[in-house]
């Protein structure tokens, strides 16, 4: 019988190697939903991925990788027939994280990756509201959302008379989601915008009011999930989504009042883009 060394034992000749090599290597933090993080030392975010996968035994079982490098340097990489996902990032940045959060965050709740001073939240907000066009607004307050926090996918949905619309998508699977269409009486983003507030939950699945037809279209499984409404006044427009967070995370109260800053500005928008149009 064939003797296979361990994984744990092949990550570290294969670092071993590199260093006496002479390589630049970073420390890279690798973690998968319900797995303990580990530490690989890489020349780039490829390379530790596949140590990491390396370390869970799992490179073997994958055919295909979706990754996504989102703006703060984090990349998102799912196996594309079982939904698994994993998470890279440089271990300097994930050790700030977790020395900017809470010592004990209440009910599982963590504070966001990126949390930009009020001034700053404030210059980026003008460019949502001086987005030349609908959709470049939408678009615009989607890129905010996601650098408030490093969440795998996100979108900003709004009402198209009888149906919500996915006007701009980023994350695993997103051209497909953009123009797709949901019930207007139905799911998370329905209810948020009926009752014109916020959602957050911690598992989707378990909730009555998710409705799995958009996890059924793009293959991809909704946990964590945080949704406020878009709104001037009292006119709702619609939804911004953000979904599932690294290391079975949470989204955390200041990150939701950041997500409502954007809906707002977001909102004053779209009743710009409205009233232009009546009066156009």
């Amino acid at each position: 019988m064939a003797y296979r060394v361990p994984a744990r034992a092949r990550v570290a000749r294969y670092t071993s190697f590199l260093i006496k090599a002479g390589m630049d290597l970073k420390r890279f933090a690798v973690s998968s939903r319900g797995r303990p993080s580990v530490e690989v030392r890489a020349s780039n975010w490829v390379t530790a991925l596949g140590l990491g996968l390396e370390h869970y035994d799992a490179a073997d079982g994958i055919e295909r990788l979706a990754c996504e490098v989102l703006p703060n340097g984090t990349v998102i990489a799912r196996d594309i027939s079982t939904g698994n996902g994993f998470i890279v990032r440089e271990a300097e940045e994930a050790v700030v994280e977790a020395v900017a959060g809470p010592a004990q965050p209440p009910s599982g709740v963590v504070s966001p990756s990126q949390s930009p001073s009020s001034s700053g939240l404030r210059a980026r907000l003008a460019r949502v509201r001086d987005a030349e066009t609908r959709g470049k607004a939408c678009q615009a307050a989607l890129v905010l959302a996601r650098r408030l926090v490093t969440a795998e996918s996100g979108a900003v949905i709004l009402g198209d008379g009888e149906h919500l619309c996915f006007f701009a998508a980023a994350g695993p699977q997103a051209q497909r989601l953009l123009g797709a269409k949901l019930p207007a009486d139905a799911g998370i983003a329905a209810f948020c915008m009926q009752q014109q507030r916020s959602v957050v939950l911690e598992d989707a699945a378990v909730d009555p009011r998710h409705i799995g037809d958009i996890d059924r279209l793009t293959g991809y499984v909704t946990h964590a999930l945080a949704c406020v409404p878009v709104m001037h006044l009292d006119r709702v427009f619609g939804v911004i989504e953000l979904i599932n967070l690294p290391d079975n995370t949470a989204f955390s109260r200041q990150c939701v009042h950041e997500l409502n800053a954007i809906a707002q500005a977001l909102g004053e928008r779209l009743e710009s883009h409205r009233i232009s149009r009546l009066t156009g």
